[in-house]
């Protein structure tokens, strides 16, 4: 996010705090701590594999010293190819066991927790498409595409394994996709690792390239899959690395989401993941924008299902998630031996289905109102030349910012200092302040906010 002569502050608040703002609708046991425990309780199987693929085959004790300073430059190359030029992006780096052994190690547990959140921030939507699932007698459908290690269809498995209405009947076929035969023989062995009897869980996988038109269709087809059947369609860092130099790089990724989205059924939902760089993030948006004009709505995070105001906000604003976060081990090592920063977990993501546009969510909606601001936070803290901590919010249709004088009493006692990044929030009591054509508004003595 730029920022005019601003400093971000407030970043180190607790889990706890910051996953409110994912968790407006899920159910109360499903809390962030279960999900840290879900996802601990998957790394042993990750350490496993890692060393399986250098000859220690079931070890799943901690990494020694000698075997983390490995991994930590196996990461370290595999970080650097995947960030800045991005040259490992889309060129098979899977197939390579260093690359492979450090996703798995570090990658995997982040884009479990990215997928995780992503979809228990969809609530009772996502509890719904399995419900149906159950209503028809017959298993929740996941498709994994571009799956990689599986690392997001694991998430949302452990996620639905936690719903308790499920928890003495849920049954799940999971249909992983991938280029990569050696990557799909991984994750069949890392969502039942081997010794774990789930006679309810099937996983099926699908060997296609996703950059030959048609060609996810004709193998799940050749595979028996029949069309409308899927009730989550899962794509985690998939969509950056297709096409990325084709100046009609959208056109096509359209074309396949669009074959994609022919393959759920009719309470179906699609995830879309990607990295919060700003270019990848702002790339999902724009492909966001093109499915809400054709009929899909945003379950989640967004206010609104009109056009994203973050592209027209300038050309380096972008909307993402930032949760912090105190990873296991072996990522936090890892993270330190490397030198990354893994404090938080951060990601662009939309969740949509199929479904018209409902009233009041078109473009066009009135500027809110100094009597009542509900909005979501979509930027850190920042603070500028007069001394004034500020946010911006979106309503769905347009940002604008909220501020307060820096240490101010009142709105330290609402909580403001604290907001984070996608925080849903009712103000009300209110001061305009915008100028220049700049909507803005600051905190008075007779402001109220709540966190929703």
């Amino acid at each position: 996010m730029k920022q005019e002569s601003s400093t971000k502050i407030n970043r180190h608040h607790t889990a706890r705090r910051d996953t409110r703002a994912f968790r407006p609708e899920a159910r109360q046991h499903d809390s962030f701590s279960e999900i840290t425990a879900s996802l601990r309780s998957r790394i042993p199987a990750l350490i496993a594999r890692w060393r399986g693929a250098s000859g220690t085959h079931g070890n799943t004790a901690p990494l020694t010293a000698q075997e983390l300073h490995r991994a930590a430059h196996e990461l370290l190359e595999l970080q650097r190819g995947l960030t800045g030029g991005r040259e490992l992006a889309g060129e098979g780096y899977m197939n390579r066991s260093g690359s492979l052994g450090a996703y798995i190690l570090y990658y995997w547990p982040v884009s479990y927790m990215q997928a995780a959140l992503a979809a228990q921030s969809a609530g009772h939507t996502v509890q719904a498409a399995a419900q149906a699932a159950e209503q028809s007698s017959r298993p929740v459908r996941i498709l994994d595409v571009g799956c990689g290690p599986a690392p997001a269809s694991a998430a949302v498995l452990d996620l639905f394994r936690r719903t308790a209405v499920f928890a003495d009947k849920f049954s799940a076929e999971i249909t992983l996709c991938d280029y990569s035969s050696r990557v799909l023989d991984v994750a069949r062995g890392l969502i039942l690792p081997p010794g774990t009897s789930e006679k309810r869980i099937t996983v099926k996988t699908v060997q296609a390239d996703l950059l030959r038109p048609g060609a996810l269709s004709s193998a799940l087809a050749s595979a028996g899959h029949a069309p409308d059947s899927y009730d989550i369609i899962i794509m985690s860092h998939v969509l950056n690395e297709l096409w990325k130099d084709d100046s009609d790089r959208l056109e096509k990724q359209e074309a396949l989401l669009a074959e994609l989205t022919g393959m759920l059924s009719s309470t179906g939902l699609l995830c879309l993941i990607e990295p919060a760089q700003l270019a990848t993030s702002r790339s999902l948006i724009a492909m966001r924008n093109r499915l809400c004009t054709k009929g899909y709505t945003v379950v989640a995070p967004c206010t609104g299902q009109g056009s994203c105001p973050a592209l027209t906000a300038g050309a380096a604003q972008t909307c993402h998630a930032e949760i912090m976060w105190q990873p296991p081990e072996p990522v936090a090592g890892l993270a330190a031996a490397a030198g990354l920063d893994r404090q938080s977990v951060k990601m662009c993501y939309f969740i949509m289905q199929k479904a018209p546009l409902q009233d009041g969510t078109a473009d066009g909606t009135p500027e809110p109102a100094a009597a009542e601001i509900s909005a979501a936070v979509v930027s850190d803290s920042m603070r500028n030349k007069a001394g004034r901590i500020r946010f911006i919010l979106c309503d769905g249709t347009k940002r604008f910012t909220l501020s307060a004088p820096q240490h101010d009493p009142h709105a330290e006692a609402l909580g403001f200092f604290t907001l984070r990044r996608y925080d849903r929030i009712k103000v009300t009591g209110a001061q305009q302040r915008g100028t220049n054509g700049e909507l803005s508004f600051g905190i008075t003595e007779s402001t109220q906010l709540e966190k929703l």
